[in-house]
C-alpha cells in the first residue's frame, strides 16, 4: 500500500511511499494521501514521505506542491527520506512553500525519531 498509518512509539504516522514511482503512480498516491491525512483532526498529523528514486517533472512539483498545502492545516509535522543531492533542494523549497515544519532525514528510522520528538515538543 503506498499510503498507511504506521506506528512508532505512542504516536501513529502516515506513511506516504513515493519511492520508485511513476509520475502517474505518484500523482495517485498524493491523492491517496489526502483522503488519509483529511481523516484526522487539524495539526495531529506526523506525516512521512519516502521519495528515494522519484522522478518528476514541473506539472508533478506542482502537484506536490499543490498537496502539501491541501494537507498543512492537518499536519504536525514532516519527515522526509531518500532525497539526493538535487531533491534535497527541491524538498527544501517545498518546505518553504508549504510553511511546514519539516525535516528531511537519512533514514525512516530516523525520520520516526524527529517525528516523535515533534510530538514530544522537543522539535
Amino acid at each position: 500500500m503506498s499510503v498507511e498509518v504506521i506506528s512508532y512509539k505512542d504516536i501513529s504516522i502516515v506513511y506516504t511511499d513515493l519511492s520508485n514511482k511513476t509520475i502517474e503512480e505518484g500523482t495517485q498516491t498524493l491523492q491517496q494521501a489526502v483522503e488519509v491525512v483529511s481523516q484526522f483532526p487539524l495539526g495531529s498529523v506526523y506525516s512521512l514521505l519516502n521519495v528515494e528514486g522519484i522522478r518528476f517533472n514541473s506539472q508533478y512539483l506542482d502537484e506536490i506542491k499543490k498537496v502539501g498545502k491541501l494537507n498543512a492545516p492537518y499536519v504536525k509535522g514532516t519527515a522526509a527520506v531518500g532525497l539526493t543531492s538535487m531533491t534535497k533542494l527541491i524538498g527544501r523549497a517545498i518546505i518553504k512553500f508549504t510553511g511546514r515544519k519539516a525535516e528531511l532525514c537519512e533514514t525512516i528510522d530516523d525520520a520516526k525519531e524527529w517525528l516523535y520528538q515533534v510530538s514530544q515538543g522537543v522539535k
